[in-house]
């Protein structure tokens, strides 16, 4: 009973923690548009783009390894801490001479304020990779509140710092100053795998009864890599086809259309981060299992159907409201995309919920999907459409994914089950 009751209550902390953070990056969204415009608007998001996208692929899914594992394994969870600090120190070093090459090439014949917010951004890297390993390590030993605080700190301290500038904005390089804000705000990845390291080192006088291997951290990272690093989520990959086809213009008008939909996106996520180590440390028990299952999938279901309805309806007003009638294009593509966070979000909690049954490998099937419908159908809905085509795309890829999700959940439930109970 007492475990339910945690549950519960850490679920509805992720959740008001995540509606926190939600209102931080809509105040943060909007002072991002009124001080950059939707053209530099689109550069800054670009910028921040490259960073996190190097971080996601460069760390090769070891991130959630470590959450799959240390939650299985969490009263021996000590001996984990010696496999991370070679591949930790090795990515970081190798992720930042790529993001340096990047920079290099994506900085030829720009502006000369761009080369110096791009160069910046450089700082960013490390950063986020111990960020990365911190909120993992911390979501594996099922200290779920710390991770709240640690993921929503940078957020809150870039709002601060965003509107303290914001107040004093009329001199200066809006675009290198709100970059300088993002890497100091970005510091406190350090802060996050420092605490995680802390909290994992007090297990050192446990002695671990199964050892585990690097070989078998990279490859079940590995097998759930792509599913990492979905095109859209992680990669943007939307965002930089509007980029490529489309103008700064157009990718600032999307981007301030994306500001609304983070809420159910963040919720899923909450309810996610949660979802994957539980299922994770009752792999012992199949009718826990079965409940947990049921219980995740209609928590995001319901959620979403309270959050995603009104804020369709609400659009028309809240997008002029907070972001000037210059923005107003963003209002129909802001509504489309809500209809298909909906199946997306769906589709990551059974997805997050299979990767806790060690089969990873199922997301990465769908960000494959995801990535060749925007390849096909996305470049020529683009080519003809323009922005809607692009937003048709997402829209494409949310149902079908969300479809293929479910026959693949429905197949593989009874051969799970088995395996389980065996």
């Amino acid at each position: 009973m007492s475990k339910i009751v945690s549950l519960k209550r850490t679920t509805i902390e992720s959740v008001l923690i995540g509606l926190f953070g939600q209102a931080i990056l809509i105040t943060t969204g909007i002072l991002n548009a009124r001080l950059l415009g939707a053209e530099n608007r689109g550069y800054l998001a670009l910028l921040l783009l490259f960073p996190a996208v190097l971080c996601q692929i460069g760390t090769f899914g070891l991130p959630n390894a470590l959450i799959y594992y240390i939650a299985k394994y969490k009263e021996q969870s000590s001996q984990f801490y010696k496999l991370l600090l070679k591949p930790l120190f090795f990515q970081i070093a190798l992720i930042f001479i790529l993001h340096s090459i990047v920079m290099f090439i994506y900085l030829h014949n720009k502006p000369i304020e761009i080369h110096y917010s791009g160069y910046i951004s450089l700082l960013i890297t490390p950063t986020l990779i111990s960020q990365l390993y911190g909120m993992a390590i911390l979501r594996g030993l099922g200290e779920f509140r710390l991770s709240y605080m640690m993921g929503t700190l940078p957020v809150f301290l870039y709002a601060i710092f965003l509107f303290i500038f914001y107040l004093k904005s009329n001199e200066y390089n809006h675009l290198f100053i709100l970059m300088a804000i993002s890497v100091l705000t970005a510091l406190t990845g350090f802060l996050t795998l420092k605490l995680a390291i802390t909290i994992l080192k007090t297990k050192a006088d446990i002695s671990p009864s199964k050892i585990i291997t690097f070989n078998e951290l990279f490859s079940f990272g590995k097998r759930g890599l792509i599913g990492n690093i979905s095109p859209v989520e992680i990669l943007k990959f939307d965002q930089f086809l509007a980029g490529l086809f489309l103008s700064p213009y157009a990718l600032g008008i999307y981007v301030t259309a994306q500001s609304f939909i983070n809420l159910p996106k963040l919720i899923t996520y909450r309810v996610a981060e949660i979802a994957y180590p539980t299922i994770g440390n009752n792999l012992d028990n199949p009718v826990r299992i079965e409940k947990l299952t049921i219980k995740f999938f209609l928590i995001v279901l319901v959620l979403n159907i309270l959050i995603i309805l009104p804020l369709i309806y609400l659009m028309p007003k809240l997008i002029p409201f907070f972001f000037g009638k210059a923005f107003s294009e963003s209002i129909l593509i802001s509504q489309f995309l809500l209809v298909g966070v909906f199946f997306w979000s769906s589709r990551y909690i059974l997805q997050e919920i299979l990767r806790g049954l060690g089969r990873p490998e199922i997301s990465t099937y769908m960000e494959i999907v995801t990535f060749i419908i925007l390849l096909s159908v996305g470049i020529y809905l683009i080519s003809h459409y323009k922005l809607n085509g692009l937003i048709f795309t997402i829209l494409i890829s949310s149902v079908f994914t969300f479809i293929l999700t479910m026959l693949i959940f429905s197949f593989l439930k009874n051969t799970i089950r088995k395996r389980i109970t065996h």
